[in-house]
């Protein structure tokens, strides 16, 4: 009987591997699907929401969100509805 061992390196080598897979992805201009995703980053410089805030939105469930590893993913689709949902108009 042969037994194989995986190890804490070998979990993180996976997600390493998948995170950079889904970031080649989403970098890629051939999705299937055309989904822009923006990182936490990208909406704090695009619509001026803080670190903080987003935390907030996403424990609050406001703003959906896909988390691989250690970074945080936001679909423009998304995006797109919670801005047409708060929209004024004055």
């Amino acid at each position: 009987m042969n037994f194989e061992f995986v190890t804490k390196d070998d979990f993180k080598l996976l997600e390493t591997n998948l995170q950079n897979k889904f970031e080649q992805l989403i970098s890629s201009k051939t999705l299937e699907f055309s989904r822009k995703w923006y990182k936490t980053k990208d909406i704090e410089d695009l619509f001026g929401i803080s670190k903080g805030k987003q935390q907030q939105l996403r424990n609050s469930k406001e703003l959906p969100f896909t988390k691989i590893g250690k970074t945080i993913y936001y679909s423009s689709a998304d995006i797109d509805q919670i801005l047409e949902a708060n929209k004024s108009t004055l």
